[in-house]
């Protein structure tokens, strides 16, 4: 060999194994990325439908528990809601009350079916929060929308199926009800007497119902005339009053229970009874009978009520029966009612409820 000799160079590269790790590493976070934006997206896309199937179960509820107060409306003062028990065409039709209003929303694109079998019927319980099931005196009604399998399909799932997630089931549940009167407007009450709260303890509109509105303060007669809130409250307004509610010149306050205080006269004003009859004659109908609003005044026995008394609810009652003299006697049922007129919400049942339902859950 001449000059130098020449050897080969060979250079070995060293695998870094950090930048194997770091890969992986970054993988992971991609795919975790994903996960997240998957669950991101279709977590608010589920949220949205659930939103969707509480305006469904709302509005399904109130339309059912409104054709509920029609069904009661339909009873007549001779049966009690009380006592009755909703019949298969009852719910027929109030299923499809519910089934119309159902169909006219729509929770993920798809137009809504309610099943029967997510109806209930019953009364609302104020502890728990839940309507309790019933076959009597229905009050309340609770309805569960679905999108599952059950009913209306399952929602299918988009960015989710990179975590094997297809579809989610969603369902909401609320729950209206039919309350006791609380409120009457101006005009309302035609009939300036009232029921005391102690006769509620041993009767009720179910039964034992009949009460006289003349003569007063007796166990049978536990009641009282007043002048709504006109003072002084003695017979001579009394009179008046009667006479301007026969002609239309007098119009009675409006009343919210637990806020408003009527003047009762005391005793059994006779002089006025003959305008009592006259008014009576002017209301009745083909029957004989007058059905009034009554208001129910706070007290804890059946003596004449004297004074500015509490008003703490509403009754109905139809007057059937008058006698002119000598015996001089006004008699009425106490009924178990639906009224349109006035707001519900009140804090006592007397047997007479606001037919215009309210959400409760």
């Amino acid at each position: 060999m001449s000059g130098h000799e020449a050897f080969p160079l060979h250079v070995q590269q060293q695998r870094n194994p950090q930048r194997g790790a770091t890969g992986i590493l970054m993988a992971m976070a991609l795919f975790s990325l994903l996960a997240t934006v998957a669950l991101v997206v279709d977590i608010g896309s589920g949220l949205v439908t659930k939103a969707e199937l509480e305006n469904v179960s709302d509005a399904g509820s109130l339309a059912g528990t409104r054709e509920l107060a029609k069904v009661y409306e339909t009873l007549g003062a001779t049966t009690s809601y009380k006592d009755y028990t909703l019949s298969t065409t009852d719910k027929a039709r109030i299923q499809a009350k519910i089934d119309s209003v159902a169909a006219l929303n729509k929770a993920a694109r798809v137009s809504m079916t309610v099943l029967s079998a997510d109806v209930v019927y019953g009364v609302y319980d104020t502890t728990s929060h839940t309507v309790t099931p019933e076959t009597k005196g229905v009050r309340a009604i609770q309805i569960e929308s679905r999108r599952d399998s059950t009913a209306n399909g399952v929602v299918p799932t988009t960015a989710a199926r990179v975590l094997a997630i297809d579809s989610l089931s969603i369902t909401a549940t609320s729950a209206a009800t039919l309350s006791p009167l609380g409120a009457v407007p101006p005009g309302t009450e035609q009939l300036p007497v009232g029921i005391s709260s102690f006769w509620f303890d041993s009767h009720s509109c179910q039964s034992n119902n009949t009460i006289q509105f003349y003569p007063t303060g007796t166990a049978t007669g536990c009641a009282g005339w007043d002048t709504f809130t006109d003072s002084p409250s003695n017979a001579a307004k009394l009179k008046n009053i009667l006479n301007g509610l026969q002609d239309g010149s007098y119009t009675s306050p409006a009343t919210t229970a637990g806020a408003t205080s009527f003047n009762f006269t005391g005793g059994t004003v006779a002089s006025a009874f003959p305008d009592m009859v006259a008014l009576y004659d002017s209301k009745k109908d083909a029957s004989g009978n007058w059905t009034v609003l009554i208001p129910v005044y706070q007290d804890t026995s059946c003596s004449n009520p004297t004074g500015s008394k509490p008003i703490v609810g509403f009754a109905k009652a139809t007057i059937n029966s008058v006698t002119s003299a000598p015996s001089k006697a006004m008699t009425a049922q106490v009924d178990c009612g639906i009224t349109d007129i006035g707001a519900g919400n009140g804090n006592n049942d007397y047997g007479t409820l606001y037919g215009l339902p309210g959400m409760v859950e």
